[in-house]
């Protein structure tokens, strides 16, 4: 003899109204779900017996809560879920398949497999894929708790909108993986590729915003990946490829970035201090090269900039006028204190400038530097010195000076080396005779 619950059927069941907190019970002898709840309206075929069936149906719930944690951030609350699927299980597995949900106006299709039922550690497989999405709707209902700390931390802090598409999405692993998924076992558990378009990335309150972000964003194994990103820094143009390395291991995560773009004044000042330098001009399209790689709390960038095509004004100091050669190298240290200049070469002939600063977010610029030429025609730095532009000079000379102080300071600075004039000629104010044929050296002690 048998139970009566291993008798065969096949029956058709239409529900309605029915509350879901009724199949608590079940659920949680499965899952460490806490609760759900919301009203049930469903048409479903079943046949089998209760350790061996089939379903296949539509299901809709109106109102519906549910509390899973470590799964979500707290109990979600859609006002409408509907869904299509086919269910199979036996005495070693189960099956779902949905060809069709949609989660208040979120859709999306998969499936789910659990295999090795009557095993201590099942294993689970689930695969799935999503319509367009938007982030700020949907983010009370994305499962954090199954993604990387390190991705989800970021996501969750940074990101704040953007449309988004699952083009594919896979969990593999036993019970066991899933639940340490940020341990060594559950490295490969997860995979996810999106697509995002008009994203919002916001690193800082003071930094200006990331936005109309679109690429590719992918989780394989220990590496999370941006590829193919474009979109803007406040009004700069921006490319940029990089990716976040070595989740689950006792190291901090790595990041590593390549990145194309055309900064415009306004990014430049908040890098730079608006109120230190809001008279300076920079005018024109520029493209600046940038790849970096270290961890949140101190990060190395090297950085390429091509400035020919530039006019830009620092008053009383320097005037850059368009097409005229000027490229610029560096290599910073970010860390939570300054933006450390470690070298910092600029070219602009006649004139090679090598310096080291650091920009501390405090307002301190701290600089040291070293200026340069070979024997130049002092007219040709008239255009770009504007203290030169009263003096009238003609001849030539070059510069081996040095100099050190606060750059947010000017006066602070204090100077070091030699300007070596060859035949010079210049006026020292604006009636004054020419002084000509000034030859020998300027020392600065």
């Amino acid at each position: 003899d048998q139970p009566f619950y291993e008798s065969k059927v096949n029956v058709s069941i239409l529900v309605n109204q029915s509350d879901l907190s009724h199949y608590n019970g079940y659920l949680k002898k499965y899952t460490s779900m806490d609760q759900m709840a919301g009203t049930l309206k469903a048409d479903i075929n079943l046949s089998g017996k209760f350790s061996d069936f089939k379903s296949k149906g539509s299901v809709t719930v109106k109102d519906a809560q549910l509390n899973y944690p470590g799964v979500f951030n707290g109990v979600i609350r859609p006002r409408t879920i509907q869904l299509d699927y086919s269910f199979k299980r036996d005495a070693e597995s189960l099956s779902v398949d949905v060809d069709h949900l949609d989660v208040d106006h979120f859709n999306a299709k998969g499936n789910f497999n659990m295999e090795d039922l009557d095993k201590k550690d099942p294993l689970l497989k689930a695969s799935a894929t999503t319509g367009v999405f938007s982030l700020k709707e949907v983010r009370p209902l994305v499962p954090w708790g199954i993604i990387h700390d390190d991705v989800s931390g970021f996501i969750q802090e940074y990101i704040r909108d953007g449309r988004f598409r699952l083009t594919e999405g896979k969990l593999k692993g036993r019970l066991s993986q899933i639940k340490d998924i940020n341990g060594p076992s559950g490295v490969d558990v997860v995979y996810i590729r999106a697509e995002v378009e008009k994203g919002v990335l916001e690193v800082a309150r003071s930094a200006p915003v990331f936005h109309d972000i679109s690429g590719v964003l992918e989780l394989k194994k220990r590496v999370f990946s941006l590829k193919k990103m474009n979109g803007r820094f406040g009004n700069s143009p921006f490319k940029l490829d990089g990716h976040i390395s070595d989740f689950a291991r006792p190291q901090k995560n790595i990041y590593t970035a390549f990145a194309k773009m055309q900064p415009a004044r306004d990014e430049l000042l908040w890098l730079l201090g608006k109120e230190k330098f809001r008279d300076c001009g920079f005018k024109g399209t520029s493209e600046l090269f940038l790849s970096g790689q270290g961890t949140d709390e101190e990060y190395h960038l090297n950085a390429s900039w091509d400035l020919d095509d530039v006019a830009y004004v620092y008053p009383g100091v320097l005037e850059k006028p368009p097409k005229k050669k000027n490229h610029v190298t560096a290599q910073i240290v970010i860390n939570d204190q300054a933006v450390d200049f470690t070298s910092f070469k600029y070219y602009l002939p006649p004139v090679n400038v090598t310096a080291a600063a650091r920009f501390y977010y405090s307002g301190k610029i701290p600089v040291s530097f070293y200026i340069r030429s070979g024997m130049f025609d002092i007219r040709e730095a008239v255009p770009v010195l504007p203290v030169l532009q009263d003096l009238k000079p003609a001849g030539k000379g070059s510069i081996n000076v040095s100099g050190k102080g606060d750059l947010s300071e000017p006066s602070s600075i204090l100077w070091n080396g030699d300007v070596t004039l060859a035949g010079v000629t210049v006026r020292p104010w604006e009636h004054a005779a020419l002084l000509q044929g000034l030859t020998g050296k300027a020392i600065f002690r």
